[in-house]
C-alpha cells in the first residue's frame, strides 16, 4: 500500500471514528433526556396520555440531528417561518439545486443561507412564535393590566422579582424582535416593558430604532 493511499484511509478511519462519537453523544444525551422525562412522567400537565408532549416534542425536535449534522446552524423561527408557508416554499424548492443524498433539512439549510431569505422567513418565525405566546402575553399583561392592584404605582407587587411567565415572555420577545435586553429586576419593571412593546412588537421595535 502506497504512502498517499494509507494517509487517505487513515484520514478517513479519523473521519468515521469523530462521526461515530458524535452520534454516541447525541444517543447519551437522549437516553438522559428520556430518563429525566421517564422519573417525572405523571407530574405534569403534559402527561395526560403515554409519553405526554414533552417526550413527543423531544423526539420530533432530535428529527434535525439525525438528518444534518448542521441542524445547530438552524434559526428555528427562520425555520418556522419557512415551514408556516407552503406555496412559496414549495416554489423555492422547485429551483433548488439537490444534492444525490441531501435531505430536505439540508436543502433548509442551503436556502437560509440567502440572508433576504432568512430574514424574512425569520420575520415571519417571529410574528407566529409571539402568537403563539399570545394566551401567556394576555395572562400575564393584558388581563392584569385591568386590575385594581395594576393600577396602583405603589402596590407591593410591583417590588417583588419578575414572575417565570414575564421572564420567559421579555426572553421571548427580546430573541424574536432583536430588542436589547431590557435592564428590569421588578415585577413591575417587566410588566411596564411589556406593556410598551408586547402588544405590537414589531412596531415597539420601530420606534425603539
Amino acid at each position: 500500500m502506497s504512502t498517499s493511499r494509507a494517509q487517505s484511509l487513515a484520514a478517513s478511519l479519523q473521519q468515521r471514528s469523530a462521526e461515530y462519537d458524535r452520534r454516541l453523544s447525541q444517543i447519551d444525551d437522549e437516553l438522559g433526556e428520556l430518563n429525566r422525562l421517564a422519573a417525572a412522567a405523571g407530574k405534569r400537565r403534559g402527561d395526560k396520555k403515554p409519553g405526554g408532549d414533552d417526550t413527543q416534542k423531544y423526539r420530533l425536535g432530535s428529527i434535525f440531528s439525525v438528518l444534518s449534522s448542521r441542524f445547530i446552524e438552524l434559526d428555528d423561527l427562520a425555520l418556522l417561518g419557512l415551514l408556516a408557508d407552503a406555496h412559496y416554499t414549495i416554489t423555492l424548492l422547485h429551483f433548488s439545486t439537490i444534492d444525490d443524498g441531501a435531505s430536505l433539512l439540508d436543502v433548509f439549510n442551503q436556502l437560509l443561507l440567502d440572508p433576504i431569505l432568512a430574514r424574512k422567513f425569520r420575520d415571519e418565525g417571529a410574528k407566529l412564535r409571539w402568537e403563539w405566546n399570545r394566551a401567556l402575553y394576555v395572562s400575564e399583561v393584558e388581563s392584569f393590566a385591568q386590575s385594581k392592584a395594576a393600577q396602583n404605582p405603589k402596590a407591593a407587587w410591583r417590588r417583588k422579582p419578575p414572575t417565570r411567565g414575564q421572564i420567559y415572555l421579555i426572553s421571548e420577545a427580546v430573541r424574536a424582535f432583536d430588542f436589547d435586553p431590557p435592564n428590569v429586576s421588578t415585577r413591575g419593571e417587566a410588566f411596564e416593558w411589556l406593556r410598551k412593546v408586547g402588544g405590537n412588537p414589531r412596531f415597539a421595535k420601530k420606534e425603539e430604532s
